[in-house]
């Protein structure tokens, strides 16, 4: 997953390490940006294995 703010922030992360929640909780925050910033985009990625096998 990989998330793109207005600013030029990226992360990316995969959605196996995501904690899983339950339906009473308010949800999972993946980045901390400033009050002026807004997620521009959102993005899923394949995973890529190199010829190593990791």
């Amino acid at each position: 997953l990989m998330l793109i703010t207005t600013e030029g922030i990226v992360i990316r992360t995969s959605v196996d390490e995501i904690s899983l929640i339950s339906r009473n909780t308010q949800g999972v925050k993946l980045m901390t940006i400033a009050e002026s910033d807004r997620v521009a985009s959102m993005a899923t990625m394949n995973r890529i294995v190199d010829s190593a096998g990791e």
